[in-house]
């Protein structure tokens, strides 16, 4: 048995599966849901007296989509954003404490979640000209530290596509004695 949803004007046709439908099986449903439709409901012949009704999509109010937030598991140490708490990297993921950003010490991670990106540009640190990006917390929005995005000098190339945080930014949680 197939299965035929209808959309208006748009109809969505799936193969049957066997068992519950997948995220990953409906995502792309969701994909043609969003995207917006052309309809005009204002038209004379959008009822057969030539009245205006209102369109049922003209009732829809589009807002800032929703970011996702991840969480880290329980069961490891992680480090938080400390204005929101949200989840920020896993301390497995901690390369150095040595590190000094503009508001004190700062820890380098290999990876990050929850953290929203800006524009590199090319500053000149402590240790020489690299291009970065300041990195943001993606609930809160508050600067956090930055991304190296590349290193100039060969000995400092093992930063590049790692992220600095600042200790004045993030807590530590979940499992620290």
């Amino acid at each position: 048995m197939a299965l035929m949803k209808s959309f208006g004007l748009l109809d969505v046709y799936s193969p049957s599966v066997t068992g519950p439908v997948l995220p990953d099986q409906c995502y792309w449903w969701l994909l043609l849901l969003l995207l917006p439709v052309q309809q005009s409901c204002h038209s004379p012949s959008a009822s057969p007296d030539g009245s205006q009704e209102p369109c049922p999509i003209d009732m829809v109010k589009m807002t800032k989509s929703k970011t996702f937030q991840a969480y880290l598991p329980s069961c490891h140490r992680t480090y938080s954003c400390i204005h929101c708490r949200a989840h920020l990297a896993n301390h497995d993921e901690l390369i150095s404490k040595s590190f000094q950003g503009s508001q004190g010490r700062a820890y380098l991670f290999n990876s990050v979640v929850n953290v929203g990106c800006g524009p590199a540009e090319e500053r000149v640190l402590l240790t020489g000209l690299h291009a970065v990006a300041d990195i943001y917390c993606e609930n809160c929005k508050t600067t956090l530290g930055w991304k190296y995005e590349h290193a100039f000098e060969s000995s400092q190339k093992y930063k590049e596509g790692k992220f600095i945080i600042e200790l004045a930014h993030m807590i530590k949680d979940n499992g620290w004695e």
